[in-house]
């Protein structure tokens, strides 16, 4: 119980600060890194360190898989996108009621501030920027907070992987707020999870969380440059991939995790 309150406060706290920088008036790249900083990578990090003697331990931060468990991982990224891409379209297509047009209205802010993160500049160094702030910052950020803390005490506390990580997946999906990308959410969140109980080590979710952000960004600045006729990412109208890719994309994902699952062959 103790846990549970230390780490409550200690977010509470950081959702606090948030929210008073935020109102300090800086950009909004600025704003974005605060964003992650205090809402989910220090209070984590407050809590391992004053509930663990091994953070770095206990997070897994300290073990390195193969080379092969990583190239599995980085073919799990593309079979699952594929899917993703389908689920979240069908997602899109839900008709909700008058009385929860709040929930559209918070999914276009959130895609308007998206929007101004990644920008219109077609430059190298815009495109480097935006990678850090929509990839490499969330993946470590909430990946430490969501499956290193959020997780392991879900596990810890009922014993049961299979709820653990899907329970985490509901709770990283819920947060963010977003109901039309709320079901591919918990689906990436929950293979996130499996992906830390497969492999004992948080790197390798932090990789495909990035992978799954960068691939977002690359074809965004496909679409800027013209490179390709593509449609704007952000505008889900219709499925990027035909249904039988997708049928194909998930056969191969069931396919990758049962290759990647010896701890919980047994559950």
């Amino acid at each position: 119980m103790t846990k549970i309150v230390t780490f409550l406060s200690l977010f509470f706290l950081g959702f606090c600060v948030n929210m008073l920088l935020v109102g300090m008036g800086f950009n909004v790249y600025v704003n974005n890194v605060l964003s992650q900083l205090c809402t989910w990578f220090l209070p984590a990090c407050g809590y391992l360190v004053i509930t663990h003697q091994q953070p770095i331990h206990y997070l897994k931060l300290d073990r390195f898989t193969s080379t092969k468990t990583i190239l599995w991982s980085l073919a799990f990224v593309v079979t699952i996108y594929v899917v993703l891409d389908r689920l979240d379209y069908w997602n899109q297509q839900i008709v909700l009621p008058d009385s929860l047009h709040v929930f559209r209205e918070l999914e276009d802010k959130s895609i308007d501030l998206i929007r101004q993160l990644l920008g219109t500049d077609t430059s190298l160094s815009n495109f480097m920027r935006s990678l850090f702030l929509m990839a490499v910052l969330p993946a470590l950020c909430e990946e430490i907070f969501f499956r290193g803390v959020i997780q392991n005490a879900l596990l810890h506390k009922t014993r049961r992987t299979h709820l653990a990580i899907w329970l985490a997946a509901l709770i990283f999906s819920a947060i963010h707020l977003q109901f039309y990308g709320f079901f591919s959410r918990w689906l990436l969140g929950a293979m996130l999870g499996y992906l830390y109980v497969f492999t004992q080590s948080l790197w390798i979710p932090i990789i495909v969380h990035f992978l799954n952000n960068a691939i977002t960004v690359i074809v965004y600045f496909i679409y800027l440059n013209q490179w390709l006729p593509i449609d704007d990412p952000f505008s889900v109208s219709t499925p990027v991939f035909p249904i039988y890719i997708t049928l194909l994309g998930c056969a191969l994902s069931v396919y990758l995790m049962v290759r990647m699952a010896p701890k919980l062959n047994n559950e």
